[in-house]
Protein backbone atom coordinates (compact mmCIF):
# COMPACT_ATOMS: atom_id res chain seq x y z
CA UNK A 1 0.00 0.00 0.00
CA UNK A 2 1.21 3.56 -0.39
CA UNK A 3 2.40 5.46 2.38
CA UNK A 4 0.22 8.30 3.76
CA UNK A 5 3.07 9.88 6.29
CA UNK A 6 6.24 9.36 6.77
CA UNK A 7 8.33 10.17 10.09
CA UNK A 8 11.59 9.26 11.44
CA UNK A 9 12.71 8.21 14.14
CA UNK A 10 15.84 10.05 15.20
CA UNK A 11 17.46 9.51 11.94
CA UNK A 12 17.30 5.63 12.64
CA UNK A 13 14.25 4.37 11.64
CA UNK A 14 11.06 5.15 9.99
CA UNK A 15 7.71 4.75 11.02
CA UNK A 16 4.86 6.06 8.43
CA UNK A 17 0.95 5.19 7.94
CA UNK A 18 -0.60 2.70 5.51
CA UNK A 19 -3.43 3.72 3.62
CA UNK A 20 -5.61 1.51 5.72
CA UNK A 21 -4.90 3.37 8.95
CA UNK A 22 -2.27 0.91 10.43
CA UNK A 23 1.58 1.92 11.21
CA UNK A 24 4.20 0.21 9.86
CA UNK A 25 8.34 0.46 10.92
CA UNK A 26 11.60 -0.05 9.27
CA UNK A 27 15.02 -0.31 10.40
CA UNK A 28 18.44 -1.15 8.45
CA UNK A 29 19.89 -4.31 9.49
CA UNK A 30 23.37 -5.08 7.79
CA UNK A 31 22.40 -3.90 4.70
CA UNK A 32 18.38 -5.37 4.60
CA UNK A 33 15.37 -3.67 5.81
CA UNK A 34 13.77 -5.55 8.71
CA UNK A 35 9.74 -3.73 8.61
CA UNK A 36 6.80 -4.39 11.96
CA UNK A 37 3.31 -3.29 11.42
CA UNK A 38 1.15 -2.40 14.10
CA UNK A 39 -2.58 -0.39 14.95
CA UNK A 40 -1.02 2.52 16.47
CA UNK A 41 2.59 4.90 15.90
CA UNK A 42 3.67 4.78 19.50
CA UNK A 43 3.54 1.03 19.18
CA UNK A 44 5.86 0.64 16.12
CA UNK A 45 8.01 3.77 17.70
CA UNK A 46 8.53 1.36 20.82
CA UNK A 47 9.54 -1.83 18.04
CA UNK A 48 11.77 0.55 16.97
CA UNK A 49 13.91 1.38 20.08
CA UNK A 50 13.68 -2.48 21.63
CA UNK A 51 15.08 -3.05 17.98
CA UNK A 52 17.77 -0.65 18.00
CA UNK A 53 18.88 -1.79 21.40
CA UNK A 54 19.56 -5.35 20.56
CA UNK A 55 21.62 -4.28 17.42
CA UNK A 56 23.92 -2.38 19.90
CA UNK A 57 23.60 -5.41 21.75
CA UNK A 58 25.00 -7.65 18.75
CA UNK A 59 21.63 -8.65 17.20
CA UNK A 60 22.97 -9.56 13.45
CA UNK A 61 19.96 -10.17 10.29
CA UNK A 62 21.41 -13.70 10.21
CA UNK A 63 20.47 -14.32 14.33
CA UNK A 64 16.92 -13.25 13.11
CA UNK A 65 16.62 -15.42 9.73
CA UNK A 66 17.31 -18.21 11.91
CA UNK A 67 14.44 -20.87 12.27
CA UNK A 68 13.38 -23.13 15.07
CA UNK A 69 13.90 -26.24 12.86
CA UNK A 70 17.79 -25.25 11.78
CA UNK A 71 18.38 -24.22 15.61
CA UNK A 72 17.54 -27.44 16.74
CA UNK A 73 19.43 -29.21 13.91
CA UNK A 74 22.46 -27.69 15.26
CA UNK A 75 21.25 -27.88 19.18
CA UNK A 76 20.38 -31.35 18.77
CA UNK A 77 24.16 -31.86 17.18
CA UNK A 78 26.12 -29.80 20.24
CA UNK A 79 23.90 -31.75 22.91
CA UNK A 80 24.54 -35.25 21.51
CA UNK A 81 27.97 -35.36 23.41
CA UNK A 82 26.54 -33.83 26.94
CA UNK A 83 23.50 -36.70 27.16
CA UNK A 84 22.26 -40.43 27.19
CA UNK A 85 22.32 -41.73 23.96
CA UNK A 86 18.55 -43.15 24.84
CA UNK A 87 17.77 -39.29 25.49
CA UNK A 88 19.19 -37.85 22.32
CA UNK A 89 17.10 -40.49 20.28
CA UNK A 90 13.94 -39.58 22.17
CA UNK A 91 14.83 -35.78 21.83
CA UNK A 92 15.35 -36.28 18.08
CA UNK A 93 11.95 -37.85 17.65
CA UNK A 94 10.35 -35.39 19.07
CA UNK A 95 11.95 -32.85 17.30
CA UNK A 96 11.23 -34.53 14.01
CA UNK A 97 7.65 -35.59 14.46
CA UNK A 98 6.19 -32.78 16.75
CA UNK A 99 7.51 -29.69 16.84
CA UNK A 100 9.65 -29.04 12.81
CA UNK A 101 6.21 -30.01 11.59
CA UNK A 102 4.58 -27.10 13.18
CA UNK A 103 7.53 -24.51 14.27
CA UNK A 104 10.02 -25.46 12.30
CA UNK A 105 9.92 -22.76 9.81
CA UNK A 106 9.26 -20.00 12.36
CA UNK A 107 11.79 -17.77 13.20
CA UNK A 108 13.61 -18.45 16.70
CA UNK A 109 14.00 -14.10 17.19
CA UNK A 110 9.34 -14.12 16.34
CA UNK A 111 8.82 -16.96 18.77
CA UNK A 112 6.11 -16.04 21.61
CA UNK A 113 4.43 -18.29 24.24
CA UNK A 114 1.08 -18.13 22.02
CA UNK A 115 3.00 -20.08 19.23
CA UNK A 116 3.93 -22.38 21.73
CA UNK A 117 0.85 -23.13 23.13
CA UNK A 118 -0.74 -23.56 19.95
CA UNK A 119 2.08 -26.15 19.51
CA UNK A 120 0.63 -28.28 22.05
CA UNK A 121 -2.41 -27.27 22.04
CA UNK A 122 -2.95 -28.82 18.47
CA UNK A 123 -1.29 -32.38 19.27
CA UNK A 124 -3.49 -32.69 22.34
CA UNK A 125 -6.31 -32.43 19.95
CA UNK A 126 -4.31 -35.07 17.78
CA UNK A 127 -4.69 -37.59 20.15
CA UNK A 128 -1.39 -37.07 21.53
CA UNK A 129 -1.22 -37.70 25.57
CA UNK A 130 0.09 -35.52 28.07
CA UNK A 131 2.75 -37.10 28.89
CA UNK A 132 4.27 -36.67 25.04
CA UNK A 133 3.19 -33.32 24.93
CA UNK A 134 5.53 -32.70 28.42
CA UNK A 135 8.38 -34.30 26.61
CA UNK A 136 7.89 -31.25 23.82
CA UNK A 137 7.35 -28.64 26.70
CA UNK A 138 10.95 -30.13 27.57
CA UNK A 139 12.76 -30.20 24.21
CA UNK A 140 11.36 -26.53 23.41
CA UNK A 141 12.13 -25.33 26.40
CA UNK A 142 15.70 -26.67 27.22
CA UNK A 143 16.64 -25.64 23.45
CA UNK A 144 15.14 -22.38 23.94
CA UNK A 145 17.15 -21.67 27.74
CA UNK A 146 20.23 -22.45 25.60
CA UNK A 147 19.27 -19.64 22.77
CA UNK A 148 18.71 -16.86 26.17
CA UNK A 149 22.37 -18.40 26.68
CA UNK A 150 24.12 -17.84 23.65
CA UNK A 151 22.45 -14.26 23.25
CA UNK A 152 19.77 -15.18 20.10
CA UNK A 153 16.41 -14.53 22.14
CA UNK A 154 15.88 -12.07 25.29
CA UNK A 155 13.91 -14.66 27.31
CA UNK A 156 12.34 -18.06 26.45
CA UNK A 157 8.82 -17.78 25.50
CA UNK A 158 7.92 -21.53 26.72
CA UNK A 159 8.68 -20.34 30.28
CA UNK A 160 5.49 -18.58 30.27
CA UNK A 161 3.80 -21.47 28.83
CA UNK A 162 2.21 -24.61 30.99
CA UNK A 163 2.66 -28.46 29.60
CA UNK A 164 -0.47 -30.52 30.36
CA UNK A 165 -0.68 -32.15 33.76
CA UNK A 166 -0.16 -35.97 33.92
CA UNK A 167 -3.27 -38.13 35.11
CA UNK A 168 -1.14 -39.95 37.91
CA UNK A 169 -2.60 -43.79 37.78
CA UNK A 170 -2.60 -45.99 40.90
CA UNK A 171 -0.05 -48.28 40.94
CA UNK A 172 -1.31 -51.70 42.04
CA UNK A 173 0.99 -54.41 43.91
CA UNK A 174 0.80 -57.84 44.30
CA UNK A 175 -0.57 -58.99 48.11
CA UNK A 176 1.47 -61.37 49.81
CA UNK A 177 -0.70 -64.64 48.97
CA UNK A 178 -0.31 -63.66 45.02
CA UNK A 179 3.47 -62.99 45.61
CA UNK A 180 3.40 -66.81 47.40
CA UNK A 181 1.46 -68.32 44.41
CA UNK A 182 3.69 -66.44 41.99
CA UNK A 183 7.05 -68.03 43.53
CA UNK A 184 5.73 -71.59 44.23
CA UNK A 185 4.09 -71.90 40.21
CA UNK A 186 7.43 -70.79 39.13
CA UNK A 187 9.43 -73.28 41.21
CA UNK A 188 7.13 -76.16 40.35
CA UNK A 189 7.61 -75.28 36.51
CA UNK A 190 11.49 -74.95 37.22
CA UNK A 191 11.20 -71.39 36.14
CA UNK A 192 15.11 -70.72 34.75
CA UNK A 193 13.89 -67.20 36.01
CA UNK A 194 12.78 -67.83 39.65
CA UNK A 195 15.70 -66.67 41.02
CA UNK A 196 14.97 -63.21 38.99
CA UNK A 197 11.56 -63.23 40.57
CA UNK A 198 12.86 -63.84 43.74
CA UNK A 199 14.88 -61.19 43.57
CA UNK A 200 12.37 -58.81 41.79
CA UNK A 201 9.47 -59.48 44.58
CA UNK A 202 11.83 -59.47 47.31
CA UNK A 203 13.98 -55.98 46.32
CA UNK A 204 11.67 -54.16 44.63
CA UNK A 205 14.00 -53.27 41.43
CA UNK A 206 12.51 -51.87 38.32
CA UNK A 207 12.75 -53.90 35.37
CA UNK A 208 15.19 -52.49 33.60
CA UNK A 209 17.77 -52.78 36.03
CA UNK A 210 16.92 -56.29 37.08
CA UNK A 211 17.79 -57.38 33.45
CA UNK A 212 21.08 -55.33 33.75
CA UNK A 213 22.19 -57.19 36.70
CA UNK A 214 25.58 -59.38 36.18
CA UNK A 215 27.20 -62.23 38.67
CA UNK A 216 29.61 -59.74 39.31
CA UNK A 217 27.21 -57.27 40.97
CA UNK A 218 26.99 -59.75 44.03
CA UNK A 219 28.57 -59.65 46.55
CA UNK A 220 28.26 -63.67 48.27
CA UNK A 221 30.36 -62.78 51.46
CA UNK A 222 28.29 -59.61 52.53
CA UNK A 223 25.08 -60.25 51.09
CA UNK A 224 24.06 -57.80 48.95
CA UNK A 225 23.82 -56.89 45.12
CA UNK A 226 25.43 -53.55 43.55
CA UNK A 227 22.80 -51.59 41.14
CA UNK A 228 25.22 -49.94 38.73
CA UNK A 229 23.39 -50.56 35.11
CA UNK A 230 20.19 -50.91 33.39
CA UNK A 231 18.79 -52.89 30.36
CA UNK A 232 17.49 -50.51 27.40
CA UNK A 233 15.94 -50.85 24.30
CA UNK A 234 17.35 -49.56 21.30
CA UNK A 235 15.22 -47.25 19.20
CA UNK A 236 14.94 -49.35 15.92
CA UNK A 237 15.64 -52.31 17.93
CA UNK A 238 18.20 -53.95 19.75
CA UNK A 239 19.51 -53.67 23.55
CA UNK A 240 22.32 -51.73 25.09
CA UNK A 241 23.35 -51.54 28.37
CA UNK A 242 22.87 -47.84 30.72
CA UNK A 243 23.71 -46.22 33.85
CA UNK A 244 20.83 -45.59 36.35
CA UNK A 245 18.63 -42.48 35.54
CA UNK A 246 20.26 -40.70 38.69
CA UNK A 247 23.37 -41.12 40.95
CA UNK A 248 20.66 -42.20 43.14
CA UNK A 249 20.01 -45.32 41.31
CA UNK A 250 23.51 -46.27 41.89
CA UNK A 251 22.78 -48.31 45.08
CA UNK A 252 23.65 -51.34 47.03
CA UNK A 253 20.83 -53.74 48.33
CA UNK A 254 20.83 -56.22 51.00
CA UNK A 255 19.27 -59.40 50.11
CA UNK A 256 17.67 -62.02 52.69
CA UNK A 257 19.70 -65.79 53.05
CA UNK A 258 16.73 -67.32 51.41
CA UNK A 259 17.20 -65.29 48.41
CA UNK A 260 20.97 -65.65 48.44
CA UNK A 261 20.53 -69.19 48.76
CA UNK A 262 18.61 -69.43 45.55
CA UNK A 263 20.95 -67.39 44.07
CA UNK A 264 23.93 -69.81 44.47
CA UNK A 265 21.79 -72.54 43.29
CA UNK A 266 20.76 -71.13 39.97
CA UNK A 267 24.56 -69.78 39.81
CA UNK A 268 25.16 -71.84 36.62
CA UNK A 269 22.51 -69.90 34.48
CA UNK A 270 23.42 -67.01 32.77
CA UNK A 271 20.35 -64.24 32.18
Amino acid sequence: MAKRKLKRANQEGSVFQLNNGSWRAQITLDGKRLSFSALSQGECRDWIRKMLNKVDAGLTYEVMQLTLGDYLHDWLANAKPTIRFTTFEQYEQITRDYIKPLLGNCKVFELRPEHIQHLYATHLQNGASARTVRMVHCVVHRSLNQAVQMGLIDRNPASFVKPPRLKRNEMKFYDEGQVQALLIAAEAAQDRYLALWKVAVTTGMRMGELLGLKWVDLDWSKGYLQVQRQLKVTRGGGFHFAEPKSKAGIRSIVLGLDTLALLKAHQDLVY
